[in-house]
């Protein structure tokens, strides 16, 4: 989280419901996890929210598909 937190949210700002750097540490957990794209993603977070919520604030709750 660290390492991300310099990075430039280029999202709209009333569009945002994660924080970036959450989204981030969640896309390469998934990844690893064997998530291949957004879906993947999604599933995976909402799979190990209890998890995640252990070392992330997850203020929106663990993204949805859509």
């Amino acid at each position: 989280m660290h390492h991300f937190a310099a990075l430039e949210d280029p999202r709209s700002p009333t569009q945002r419901r994660h924080v970036l750097s959450e989204m981030l540490v969640m896309a390469i957990a998934a990844t690893l996890g064997g998530a291949d794209g957004w879906v993947g993603v999604a599933t995976f977070a909402k799979a190990k929210e209890a998890w995640l919520r252990t070392f992330l604030t997850l203020p929106s709750n663990a993204p949805v598909a859509r």
